[in-house]
């Protein structure tokens, strides 16, 4: 295989049960990209041909720096879709090369899956295959979820009958096994392991069978983290093991809620953003000129107006993120919640599209409005 509609085949980077993904070469944008191509021997059922265009259907409809992006769809003799391609390694690979990872990493990548799963929550979908193998990790050290072939809106019936087990057995939550309808829990519950795997080297559940790791998320509690590491705080155990609670309602019930836990253990930039109440996450909506406060306007480059603007916002900070309108000098208007201000000048502003980042100097902001 040269060739896929315009895409030029240089190399294959990995297969699974429905499909296997090549390395290709866009030549009309002059980029790689990563094209995943349906198994021949399953083009001939009609279930799979849809589970694998429902794959890159809901895939597009998401965009955030911690999912993968798709491109473009569509048959040549083969039924394909074209992705982003990640230069990095699967997690999986990372931790078998590690044994495990440390408090600080473990954390530091499940909560970019984090934030890539709660877009994936706010969207109304469920995931349904969090695992190690599902997340790259790019040469930034970003993590990347990955895969949405077992992913299904809400209360959607599926493609395959409730008898048919879908999903990784080691990360699988009890009602999943017992053909119940998945929700935001599900994934939580594999986010459990996934964390558990992550600072452990292994899965809480082990067996020479898929029967024994079935049977041991429905009867067994996993041993204490803290038992398998020395030197993880206690705090750990409290959360990891509330993820992987039998009974879904007595997980944690949101990413969030998650986040705002974890928080509590190590600080990082996306647990931060997940652990605000998501009705004080700023959406691109004008604030009323009653109930906002020009804090300092910013013509040109002058230094002690700087200085000052970057004290107040310095300020503002302290009083834990406040929301801001920034308005640069061409009348751009940036609404969300201040993050930092750096010496440099850098103002990062949390928007319900992403974190965007501004500079004083550069941009020649002319308005930063803190809003009551």
């Amino acid at each position: 295989m040269e060739r896929i509609g315009q895409y030029e085949i240089r190399a294959k980077i990995g297969s699974g049960g429905m499909g296997t993904v090549y390395l290709a070469f866009d030549p009309s944008l002059k980029r790689e990209v990563a094209i995943k191509v349906l198994n021949q021997d399953l083009t001939g059922e009609a279930e799979f041909i849809a589970r694998f265009h429902r794959e890159a259907m809901l895939m597009a409809k998401l965009r955030h720096p911690n999912l993968v992006h798709i491109y473009a769809v569509g048959e040549d003799d083969v039924h394909y879709f074209v992705m982003e391609y990640i230069k990095g390694r699967t997690l999986s690979s990372l931790i078998r090369d590690a044994g495990r990872l440390s408090l600080a990493q473990s954390f530091r990548f499940v909560g970019q899956v984090l934030a890539a799963l709660n877009k994936v929550h706010e969207a109304g979908l469920i995931h349904r295959d969090i695992k190690p193998a599902n997340i790259m990790i790019d040469e930034d050290g970003r993590a990347i979820l990955m895969d949405f072939s077992l992913a299904k809106p809400v209360g959607e019936a599926g493609l395959t009958s409730p008898q048919t087990l879908l999903g990784t057995p080691e990360y699988l939550a009890p009602e999943l096994i017992e053909g119940e309808e998945p929700d935001a829990r599900s994934d939580i519950y594999a986010i459990g392991v996934l964390l558990y795997h992550t600072l452990t080297g292994a899965p809480p559940f082990r067996g020479k069978s898929a029967a024994t790791i079935l049977a041991s998320h429905m009867k067994k509690r996993p041993e204490p983290l803290t038992k398998e590491v020395e030197g993880l705080p206690s705090e750990v155990d409290r959360v990891v093991l509330r993820c992987l609670e039998k009974k879904r309602e007595d997980r944690y019930q949101t990413v969030r809620e998650l986040a705002t836990d974890m928080l509590k253990i190590v600080e990082t930039p996306d647990l931060r953003l997940l652990s605000f109440p998501e009705d004080e996450v700023m959406t691109q909506k004008a604030a009323s000129p009653r109930k906002r406060r020009a804090l300092w306007g910013v013509f040109g480059a002058a230094v002690v107006a700087v200085v000052l603007l970057l004290g107040f916002l310095k300020a503002a900070w302290l009083r834990d993120h406040p929301k801001v309108e920034v308005t640069t000098v061409d009348g751009r208007k940036i609404y969300g919640r201040l993050l930092t201000i750096s010496p440099t000048g850098d103002v990062q502003v949390r928007t319900d599209s992403g974190v965007v980042t501004e500079n004083v100097f550069r941009d020649k902001l002319r308005e930063i409005v803190i809003q009551r």
